[in-house]
C-alpha cells in the first residue's frame, strides 16, 4: 500500500508536471472575476481542481499534501492583493489551499468594488443608444455585468428591454420598435417584453 502511495506522487510529478507560472497574477479586486475563471481553468488543466473542491475524494495522502504545498506556493506568489496576502499567512502552517480558496472567494465575490463595478456598468447600459455607440461595445457591457458574481445576471426580459432602449431614437430601427409595441397593445397585452 506504502508503494501506492509513493507511485501516484510520482506520476503526477511526471504527468502533468505542475507550473507555477501558468497561475497569473491577481492584485487588483476589479479583476477578481476574470483572474477567477482564469485560475479555475489552471487548475483544471493541471489536474488539480480537487485542491479547491468543498469535499475532495483523496486517495493518496502524500500526493495530496504535496499538491497542497504546491498551491499554497503558487497563492503566496501569486495573490497579491493585500486582503488576499492577510488571508494567505492564516494559513502558513496549514496550507490548506480549499480553505484559503474559500476565503478568497466569500471576500471578493461580496465586495463593494465588485458591487461598484456593476453598478457602474449597469447605469452604462441604461444609457446606451445605438445611434451613440456600436451594438459590439453594449455586448461587451452587458456581458462583463453577467460575470460579476454571485448574482449580478441581467434577466431575458431585462435584456429585452434593455435592448429596446439601446434601440429607441436610432433612426430607421424606433419606429420598428414602435410598432411591435403598438401591435403588442392591439393584440391585448400590455406587459412590454
Amino acid at each position: 500500500m506504502e508503494n501506492d502511495h509513493f507511485e501516484g506522487l510520482a506520476n503526477w510529478n511526471k504527468s502533468i508536471k505542475p507550473n507555477a507560472r501558468n497561475f497569473k497574477p491577481f492584485r487588483e479586486m476589479k479583476a477578481w472575476t476574470e483572474h477567477k475563471e482564469s485560475f479555475l481553468i489552471t487548475l483544471e488543466a493541471q489536474n488539480l481542481a480537487h485542491l479547491v473542491e468543498k469535499n475532495p475524494m483523496i486517495h493518496d495522502d502524500d500526493l495530496y499534501l504535496a499538491q497542497q504545498k504546491f498551491m499554497f506556493k503558487v497563492m503566496k506568489d501569486d495573490f497579491l492583493h493585500h486582503k488576499a496576502n492577510s488571508i494567505i499567512k492564516r494559513y502558513t502552517s496549514t496550507k490548506d489551499a480549499r480553505r484559503i480558496w474559500e476565503e478568497f472567494c466569500k471576500f471578493y465575490d461580496k465586495s463593494i468594488a465588485i458591487a461598484m463595478d456593476a453598478n457602474i456598468l449597469v447605469m452604462h447600459l441604461a444609457d446606451a443608444k445605438l445611434h451613440k455607440a456600436n451594438w459590439n461595445h453594449y455586448k461587451i457591457q452587458r456581458d462583463k455585468f453577467n460575470e460579476i458574481p454571485p448574482d449580478s445576471m441581467i434577466s431575458d426580459p431585462q435584456a429585452v428591454r434593455m435592448s429596446q432602449n439601446v434601440v429607441s431614437g436610432t433612426p430607421n430601427l424606433a419606429p420598428g420598435l414602435n410598432q411591435y409595441r403598438q401591435a403588442r397593445k392591439a393584440a391585448g397585452n400590455t406587459f412590454d417584453k
